[in-house]
This record gives C-alpha cells, sequence and structure tokens, in this order.
C-alpha cells in the first residue's frame, strides 16, 4: 500500500531527508580530503575528458581539450591570475624593455623537471625555439 509516498513506498519527506543526507556525507568527505595535505606518492590518477585531446606535447597541443591536461603536467614561466592578468609561476621576477621587445625573467631556485635535474634558462629558450621552428607544426606559432 502506497501510504502518500512515491511508487517505491518512500514518503517524499524521508526521500528529501536521505537526499540531504547523502549530500551531506559527501560535504564531510570533501572536507577530509581537503585537510589531507600530506602528498602521497602512487596510485592511479584517471581523469575524464569529454573529448580526446590533440597531444600532450606542449609545442602541439594549443586546443582547449588539451590545455588542462598541460597545466597537470607542465609548467611555464606566467600563468594566468584573474582573468587575463599575467602572473608569476616559475619565473621569481619579470620585466620588459622599454620598447617593448625584450623580455627578461629570473628563475625561481630549485625548480627541477621530474627526473631531478635544475630547470635552467636554456630549458625555456630551447621550448621556444621548439615552437618557432616551422618544421615542428607548432600551432602556437602564431601566438608568439
Amino acid at each position: 500500500m502506497n501510504r502518500g509516498g512515491t511508487s517505491n513506498g518512500m514518503s517524499p519527506r524521508w526521500r528529501a531527508f536521505g537526499l540531504w543526507l547523502l549530500g551531506l556525507a559527501g560535504l564531510v568527505g570533501a572536507m577530509a580530503r581537503a585537510d589531507d595535505t600530506t602528498p602521497r606518492r602512487g596510485g592511479i590518477l584517471r581523469l575524464w575528458t569529454p573529448t580526446d585531446w590533440r597531444s600532450l606535447d606542449p609545442a602541439i597541443a594549443f586546443d582547449a581539450e588539451s590545455a588542462p591536461l598541460q597545466k597537470l603536467l607542465f609548467r611555464g614561466l606566467l600563468n594566468y591570475g584573474t582573468g587575463t592578468d599575467l602572473v608569476l609561476d616559475q619565473a621569481a621576477a619579470w620585466e620588459v624593455s622599454p620598447d617593448g621587445r625584450t623580455y627578461r625573467f629570473r628563475l625561481k631556485p630549485g625548480v627541477r623537471f621530474a627526473h631531478g635535474r635544475e630547470v635552467e634558462a636554456e630549458d625555456y629558450v630551447a621550448a621556444l625555439e621548439r615552437i618557432l621552428d616551422p618544421a615542428t607544426g607548432s600551432p602556437g606559432l602564431g601566438f608568439l
């Protein structure tokens, strides 16, 4: 017998309470994970993307689908802050010449690749030259 509830025998009041309780449990679980600030190595990172990405090569992948994945893998001298404001990322400081044609970056000390070698200015130069090389076929060529 249905006592004024839904077809599964649960009243709307109990159903709403169940949904509220489920939401509260999710919130508590998220807060517990947010408090765990100790990084842990190992495990599996699974990412869902709505479409296939073009490439994970930072010189090739200038499409909207690849950008979020690249942000997980690579760091740049600058990044975007609020809106289109540029903020320091791997650079400690930067300055632009009065004519706007020369940019000088000072790198943060101690920044290392995953394999342990310290990042050097030449690494950024090589990455930019690779984008500018027509043989790479980088869509980023037009941006630079």
